[in-house]
């Protein structure tokens, strides 16, 4: 094989992966059902009468990197964010808020990009909602 044939299936290689590792984690629909078992979406509002601590703030965001791709969901991010706040030991999560849009994900190299935030929490005793 030519130097030049080498070169140009490694740049290929080098792409696609390149490509695959900048797409986010996606959770399987078994796992995200008990995602939103284990870990609750909580408004402000249902957090006035429960003991919780802050673990901290947790953000997930998935882009459409190519035109063939599926275009990311901001379900698809929740999950992603209960995935991770889970690892956290939380066992909820409040202040949710997600951003989509193209004029952001412009900037970022996508066609189209939801990003969540969230603060995950650790709720203790007191009622709940």
């Amino acid at each position: 094989m030519n130097l030049s044939y080498r070169l140009t299936i490694g740049l290929l290689v080098l792409l696609v992966a390149g490509c695959n590792a900048r797409q986010g984690t996606s959770v399987e629909p078994e796992q995200a059902q008990q995602l939103g078992q284990q870990v609750k979406v909580y408004q402000s509002s249902d957090l006035a009468n429960v003991k919780y601590t802050s673990l901290g703030s947790v953000d997930a965001s998935a882009c459409r990197w190519m035109l063939w791709d599926e275009t990311p969901t901001e379900q698809g991010v929740t999950n992603q964010l209960l995935q991770k706040a889970s690892a956290m030991n939380a066992n909820g999560v409040t202040n949710l808020s997600c951003d989509s849009g193209t004029a952001s994900a412009l900037t970022r190299d996508c066609w189209s990009r939801v990003a969540c935030t969230a603060e995950a929490i650790r709720t203790s005793g007191g009622s709940t909602p």
